[in-house]
């Protein structure tokens, strides 16, 4: 068996140590002084022996603003270290010769050595480690200062659609601070999402089920975010699960956005006022056509009744001075321009405007059903609920008016119809009109290009009025169109 004598084995053991050994007494003399130590602090053995550690070198500990308390109780601790414990601390040394390196620095006390207190320290060049760790910080700051000034809100959320990341920019676009969601799930919070169409739409699907579970990456995505009572802010989104070096998806998921509410409300003033040209540009139409049927109206009973009138009387004299087989002739003539007389008659009343003729509008829709569908074999049924026109605008009236003659005359060339139906109900906040036949309706995914239904979606947009259509082949044809109250009654702006 091997026998070690300890006396040789301790020395041999410390000389060959990586680390630099030093041992001090109680006064911190130093005692022992190894060959690691020698090359670390660039001082001799013999130079230090029996010397205070303290006036070999110099050192200073490294720490950061946030660590200069325990710095100073470091210097303190150096000095009444408890038995057997264990110190440790990154230092700078500048040795007699000037040259400063980066040691990992610990030390023990012990108290039981030959009834004497005694200290050991050891030490490592740490200087190319703790140079490394002053680059990652700095990257670290570095990337914090970019991610912190980035124009982008950046948010982290976990499986949980807890927030575990945000920067400056989140909280100033969201106008919240996203911190108090730390660790809460968002989900939970008094705020809502909105889609592109102003629809809410639940937070859980979105965030926890499709944006992390899932894994989906949205691409410059629209949504709106209510929080509370604020108004609607409107973001263009970007999703991206986070995955690691073997490109697997991990539990988060960073959500980038920007702020983009400013062209959203310029989009929205925009297609108002799109649309308030385009009325303007539907009310000189139908003013213009209006304009027109009368002229042609007053021309056709002015003018060209009172040719055929006069015609009439012409021949009346021939008539009386013709021989007899040339009377029958002229009688036929005289029937022609009564007929062509009572047709301009019908067409010229088409033509004027109805409802100024007639007590009210009811009336003056009634007597045009009654004069269209009396030519053919379509019957007609009109229904009336809660139905009052004083306090409506005549405009408005004269525009439901021509809506129910171009339906019904659309109703007569088309339709094949044996029965016609109107309902007309005015509620608290709208006024309704429904038009419905019997016929052989229409296949509505076939484009329809015919003007009279043109014509109608024009006059209702005048009055923000909605039109929806119901029909199949074979199964009828209704038309059901909605006007805010507010637009047609007299006084109201559109």
């Amino acid at each position: 068996m091997l026998e070690v004598n300890e006396d040789i084995l301790a020395p041999f053991i410390t000389e060959r140590l990586l680390d630099a050994l030093v041992v001090m007494n109680e006064n911190f003399d130093v005692i022992y002084f190894n060959k690691s130590a020698e090359k670390l602090y660039e001082i001799t053995r013999e130079e230090c022996i029996g010397r205070r550690q303290s006036s070999l070198w110099q050192f200073e500990f490294l720490v950061d603003a946030k660590n200069l308390d325990h710095a100073k109780r470091a210097r303190n601790e150096l000095s009444v270290i408890g038995d057997n414990d264990i110190w440790q601390e990154i230092m700078r040394i500048t040795t007699r010769t000037g040259k400063q390196i980066i040691v990992l620095y610990r030390i023990i006390a012990l108290s039981e050595f030959n009834g004497e207190r005694m200290y050991i320290s050891t030490a490592q060049d740490f200087t190319k480690q703790y140079e490394e760790q002053e680059k990652y910080k700095m990257f670290e700051i570095q990337l914090n200062t970019i991610f912190q000034s980035m124009r982008e809100g950046f948010i982290v959320v976990n499986s949980n659609g807890e927030i575990i990341l945000n920067n400056k920019s989140a909280n100033d676009i969201l106008g919240i601070n996203v911190l108090k969601f730390y660790n809460k799930s968002v989900t939970g919070e008094t705020w809502e999402l909105i889609d592109e169409h102003k629809n809410s739409f639940p937070k859980e699907n979105f965030i926890s089920k499709k944006i992390v579970v899932e894994k989906i990456s949205y691409r410059k995505k629209t949504i709106g975010i209510k929080y509370q009572n604020s108004r609607i802010k409107w973001l263009l989104l970007n999703t991206n699960p986070v995955i690691n070096s073997d490109f697997q998806a991990l539990e988060f998921s960073v959500i980038t956005f920007i702020d983009i509410s400013e062209k959203i409300e310029l989009e929205e003033r925009l297609e108002l006022e799109r649309e308030k040209q385009q009325k303007l540009i539907n009310e000189a139409f139908i003013f213009g056509q209006e304009r027109e049927r009368k002229e042609l109206s007053m021309e056709l009973h002015d003018n060209v009744n009172q040719l055929l009138a006069a015609a009439a009387i012409h021949i009346g004299f021939l008539k009386n001075k013709a021989e007899a087989k040339m009377k029958t002739g002229l009688d036929e003539a005289v029937l022609y321009i009564k007929n062509a007389t009572s047709e301009i008659r019908k067409i010229s009343k088409y033509l004027a405007l109805p409802v100024l003729e007639y007590e009210s509008l009811i009336r003056g829709i009634r007597q045009l059903l009654d004069d269209m569908f009396s030519r053919g074999d379509i019957n007609f049924t009109i229904s009336v609920v809660g139905f009052t026109e004083d306090d409506l605008k005549e405009e408005f009236k004269l525009n439901l008016f021509r809506i129910i003659q171009e339906q019904a005359n659309n109703t007569i060339k088309h339709s094949q119809a044996k029965h016609f139906l109107m309902e007309i109900i005015r509620e608290d906040q709208s006024i309704s009109a429904t038009l419905k036949d019997d016929g052989k309706g229409c296949d509505l995914s076939v484009e329809r290009n015919g003007i009279g239904l043109k014509n109608i979606e024009q006059r209702i947009k005048l009055y923000d009025g909605k039109l929806s259509i119901i029909s199949a082949p074979n199964e009828g044809f209704m038309m059901n169109i909605i006007f805010p109250l507010n637009h047609a009654l007299k006084g109201k702006r559109e």
